[in-house]
């Protein structure tokens, strides 16, 4: 019954978090990188082309979203997203995604995503759960969360957990522009 009971409570917790709403005058909570580096990885994107950890290098600082299509909280940010993507991407910066619920080994989410980043303006880079990207996903302890990476796939800054705002995106790249800039 104890153990019943502790999985339930881990349930709802890890529900609630993703659906809690935010105080939107509140500072984003943000935590140190656990991540450290990106991992190697082989994947592919929602279109079943190959992707690897070589896609960083194709911008200076690239934001890493990671959501799943059952959040709520990673729905309603993914607008904000789009428009970020294409502020940035003129600038030598990308955006990624990289979604919990299709995955290489089963793909039959992938249109459902499809349609919901083109409803939301997004036109950018959705990169499938694989093994390989494991141990990113072990280290997610909520939807969505959001780090920077640069050119080298390493981790700049802090990662930022839950949905944020187009200011929030805009503060939270610029200041890993900013660090990035501090490293050359």
């Amino acid at each position: 019954m104890k153990k019943f009971l502790g999985i339930l409570f881990c349930f709802v917790v890890l529900v609630s978090g993703c659906n809690k709403e935010e105080d939107k005058t509140s500072s984003k909570e943000m935590q140190s990188s656990k991540f450290k580096t990106l991992v190697k990885f082989n994947s592919v994107d929602l279109t079943g082309a190959p992707v690897d950890e070589s896609i960083f290098k194709n911008a200076d600082v690239t934001l890493v979203n990671i959501w799943a299509t059952w959040c709520g909280p990673c729905m309603r940010e993914l607008p904000e997203l789009g428009e970020i993507a294409k502020k940035y991407e003129p600038e030598g910066y990308q955006v990624i995604g990289l979604i919990h619920d299709v995955s290489t080994n089963d793909m039959e989410n992938a249109e459902y995503a499809l349609e919901i980043l083109a409803d939301a303006g997004c036109e950018y880079t959705v990169i499938a759960n694989s093994d390989s990207l494991g141990p990113i996903f072990n280290d997610v302890v909520a939807y969505p969360t959001t780090f920077f990476v640069d050119q080298k796939g390493a981790i700049i800054g802090v990662e930022y957990t839950g949905a944020m705002t187009g200011p929030e995106f805009e503060k939270a790249f610029q200041n890993a522009i900013d660090t990035q800039a501090g490293k050359n």
